[in-house]
């Protein structure tokens, strides 16, 4: 049995290869489930996620969210990525998970981008993506998982007998002063845990190209079920132009 579940797994193969540039970087997805004809989705970068449901057009904020049951999930209150997620998946409305991050980023300091209001249908498998504002968040960053945009299917689902690879990283940034750096986490997507695997220092306008991944292997290789995040990391602001992320990889 075993042998014929790994025989198997080429044939299984999810693409994990990118090109990112600033702002195009997910900190989370969001879904309603909820039983309200519309729900709409807002994000006030140094504010908070403000959520609400009703009937189409008359929307009204969802009391079972947030800790003062505004609807709002307020970033003053709820600081991290992970805090963030736990209080949306608080409610039985909706369903949040984090993407391009870590459970500890910090949201606070306008990190994610704003987002006008916008309506989601109660359709299971419309997902929508809530973006990092790359010049305050200072990062560049993707998650090579086999689960990624699948927010309504069950986790165990798909990603017990997969592993993450990631073979290659080019990536850019001209900022004049500060310093750049690779990181590469194995991050458990059921829990959050997650393990730096791999570091290596940038150069400012210069591009880091295919750093040599541990050992001479090749690639790098997340435990089973669980996702690879590559994270470039700026100490000073990220500018919105002439930067970019491009990731090669694969989840199988």
């Amino acid at each position: 049995m075993e042998y014929q579940r790994i025989a198997a797994r080429p044939n299984l193969r999810l693409n994990g290869s990118v090109a990112l540039v600033a702002d195009q970087c997910a900190a989370l997805m969001i879904r309603y489930k909820g039983s309200q004809a519309s729900a709409t989705v807002t994000v006030v970068s140094a504010t908070a996620i403000t959520l609400k449901h009703g009937a189409a057009a008359a929307e009204a904020a969802d009391t079972t969210v947030g800790a003062s049951a505004n609807g709002a999930v307020d970033f003053a209150t709820d600081t991290t990525l992970g805090a963030v997620v736990d209080r949306i998946n608080a409610s039985p409305n909706w369903q949040a998970e984090v993407v391009d991050g870590l459970r500890a980023d910090s949201v606070a300091s306008s990190a994610m981008l704003a987002r006008s209001e916008t309506t989601l249908s109660p359709v299971r498998t419309q997902v929508l993506p809530l973006y990092w504002d790359s010049s305050a968040h200072l990062s560049l960053e993707y998650r090579i998982a086999a689960k990624r945009g699948k927010l309504g299917e069950n986790p165990l689902r798909r990603r017990a007998g997969y592993q993450a690879f990631l073979t290659a990283v080019k990536a850019l940034v001209n900022v004049g002063s500060g310093t750049l750096t690779l990181n590469i986490y194995d991050v458990n997507p059921a829990t959050g845990v997650s393990t730096l695997l791999y570091s290596a220092a940038g150069t400012d306008n210069t591009e880091l190209a295919d750093p040599a991944f541990g050992a001479g292997s090749g690639a790098i290789i997340s435990d089973f079920g669980h996702d690879l995040l590559v994270r470039y990391t700026m100490s000073v602001d990220l500018p919105d132009s002439g930067a970019y992320l491009r990731v090669v990889g694969y989840c199988q």
